[in-house]
């Protein structure tokens, strides 16, 4: 076991790490598809995005980061994700719109 938990630590390694793996990086509101049910998709109006899209937290997330999820990941219930506290706070435009329909309508 330790040499097989060695050679996959070792193929990591070999992976790039690239920093728009996580994060959406459009320079616009997502294209959703039509498809899509998720929260972010329905709370994150291009009045939210005009004034989220620029703001980042103690850590650099940004709302590339938090949105990821619901961009990638057509299925996703809600597609958005705190990186921190701080979160909450700093993208509370979005956060409280999302809170709110997670919490009443399901």
């Amino acid at each position: 076991m330790y040499n097989g938990v060695k050679a996959l630590i070792e193929a990591e390694k070999s992976i790039p790490d690239s920093p728009d793996l996580h994060r959406y990086t459009g320079k616009d509101i997502p294209n959703w598809i039509p498809s899509n049910k998720s929260l972010v998709k329905k709370c994150l109006t291009p009045d939210v995005w005009k004034a989220l899209k620029d703001k980042k937290d103690s850590f650099g997330c940004t709302l590339g980061h938090i949105i990821n999820s619901g961009v990638k990941n057509e299925d996703s219930g809600v597609g958005v994700y705190a990186g921190g506290p701080e979160t909450y706070t700093i993208f509370a435009p979005l956060m409280d719109k999302v809170k709110f329909y997670f919490k009443h309508l399901r």
